[in-house]
């Protein structure tokens, strides 16, 4: 069994047994009174389906703790009324769970089929047929079920989401997923949710977004796409998560410079556009320049600094010229912001502190250099100096060979 496989399979061994988990996630029938009072109403209505369903899942859950010895007379009930009513699959569903509780799997699958037949609102014969699919190593088979469970039950996304990100990192099971993905099921979005929440395969990532056709200028999708890159990021797959974001904004090629760099506009993907922080006192924010547009706007106060606004770029080796304009920007040199450009894994490559200018401001260039190895990508941080208050504008920055 691949290691794909095993993880789908661990969708059961989560919860230590098939029966466990069924019962745990909450998959029963929202039964009338029977549910909560089978005996009483088995008197009342000897041949109805819904208590007997409700005694042989009181079973399984008791199953679930320990052995049990009244499985025939309980599934001999079940069998007489599910017969009364063969379009019911839950109790088809409850009888195959307890020919499996007998060890009788081929009637087992018989029965959960059958179930569903009648009908794939069953969530636990889908569970069910999870396992029987990835027990006999059919990828295909699986993934089916994974699905119809998610279409019909949020409670089972929750089981089942992280169980299928974990396992997105097998080829195979990619094969099989891909190609529904790209359908656009009800539960894409929360899948994507679940990647960048704990994905762990940055290739599996950048796949999915690709076969979600994932549409940034719709702000949830945007949301997501930049959960993913950032995640991507933090997996040590810079390079991935720029190509990836290259796609997603249309972006030729494998490099990157800086992006919205004018301000104009804050419709980037960050980590691969700005972030800007924002809080009482230091924050950076779009705001207009004395030129007409727009530029970014920098503010601390009550002694606060540090990294105000910041941009991953992925510039290919070589040497080149940041240049911006900047205006009131103090005469003091010590409290003058300044543009750090590091490389992703923190080694150092410039750092420029801005000319002082007046309100109306003035142009700026300094030069860096990009080595050739350990160094894919590069932050682009804008500083601002300790212990003093800050007012200042930036617009225009660029940086090119």
């Amino acid at each position: 069994m691949s290691r794909g496989l095993g993880v789908l399979r661990g969708v059961v061994i989560l919860v230590g047994g098939a029966v466990a988990l069924w019962v745990s996630i909450g998959v029963t029938l929202n039964l009338t009174i029977a549910r909560l009072q089978p005996a009483p109403s088995a008197s009342w209505w000897p041949v109805g389906v819904t208590a007997k369903v409700t005694r042989g899942r009181e079973l399984l859950t008791t199953a679930a703790q320990q052995p049990v010895t009244d499985i025939d007379p309980v599934r001999a009930s079940l069998r007489d009324a599910a017969l009364r009513e063969p379009v019911n699959t839950q109790a088809l569903g409850t009888l195959a769970a307890l020919d499996e509780l007998r060890n009788n799997t081929r009637r087992a699958r018989a029965l959960f089929r059958a179930s569903e037949t009648v009908s794939r609102r069953n969530v636990l014969t889908q569970f069910w047929l999870i396992e029987d699919a990835v027990a006999r190593g059919d990828v295909a088979e699986a993934i089916k079920h994974y699905n119809r469970a998610m279409l019909v039950s949020s409670e089972a996304r929750m089981t089942l989401l992280p169980v299928l990100a974990q396992a997105s990192s097998d080829p195979a099971i990619r094969k099989e997923l891909l190609p529904l993905l790209a359908k656009r099921p009800l539960w894409w979005k929360d899948y994507l949710q679940q990647l960048g929440t704990s994905g762990a395969d940055p290739t599996a990532m950048a796949l999915a977004l690709a076969a979600t056709r994932t549409d940034i200028r719709n702000p949830d999708e945007r949301g997501l796409a930049q959960a993913i890159l950032r995640r991507m990021v933090a997996l040590k797959d810079g390079r991935g998560a720029l190509r990836a974001a290259n796609r997603l904004e249309r972006v030729p090629g494998s490099t990157r410079s800086i992006r919205e760099g004018d301000f104009e506009t804050a419709d980037g993907l960050v980590p691969f556009a700005w972030w800007m922080r924002d809080e009482d006192s230091i924050r950076a924010f779009r705001d207009t320049v004395p030129d007409g547009g727009m530029g970014l706007r920098i503010e601390t106060s009550s002694g606060a600094s540090g990294g105000v606004a910041q941009q991953l770029i992925g510039l290919a080796a070589g040497r080149y010229i940041m240049q911006g304009r900047a205006g009131d920007v103090s005469t003091d040199q010590t409290a003058r912001p300044t543009i750090n450009v590091t490389c992703e894994t923190g080694k150092p490559l410039s750092r420029f502190s801005l000319p002082s200018a007046g309100p109306n401001g003035r142009s700026f260039r300094f030069a860096f250099d990009v080595p050739a190895t350990d160094c894919a990508l590069q932050w682009v941080t804008i500083v601002t100096a300790p212990a003093v208050d800050t007012n200042m504008w930036l617009d225009n920055l660029t940086a090119t060979r």
